[in-house]
């Protein structure tokens, strides 16, 4: 009974842990990281990104928003150093499928009037 009652406790439970880790993970994706310039937080390998996830993490599970938590880390590490990153990049990859078939569209255009252009000549 006790082994049937864990299980359906661990199964229902665990989509609620995965959610969270889900949640952490992308927090620590849209933070840049003060100690890997150019990397996101979820990215840099070093330990003390790792102090600072577990730090986070900490800071969460005590209730605290994530614009709190944000406004902190501002605070001690600057402006600069951990914000959110600039989604410029994502919008750009987001549109490439679209700038690829305007520029298929004005090559067929171009190569046809083109054609027009020498039969019309001979």
């Amino acid at each position: 009974m006790k082994i049937f009652l864990f299980l359906v406790l661990h199964i229902l439970t665990e989509p609620f842990d995965l959610s969270f880790e889900r949640k952490l993970q992308n927090f620590y994706r849209s933070l840049w990281s003060p100690f890997c310039p150019g990397r996101s937080l979820a990215d840099c390998p070093t330990q003390q990104a790792e102090n600072l996830k577990v730090e986070i993490r900490q800071m969460v599970i005590e209730g605290k928003d994530l614009k709190f938590i944000v406004s902190e880390l501002n605070s001690r590490y600057g402006q600069n150093v951990v914000s959110y990153p600039s989604e410029k990049k994502e919008i750009l990859i987001a549109k490439l499928p679209f700038y690829f078939f305007v520029g298929i569209v004005i090559f067929f255009f171009c190569f046809k009037a083109r054609t027009i252009y020498r039969n019309a000549k001979h």
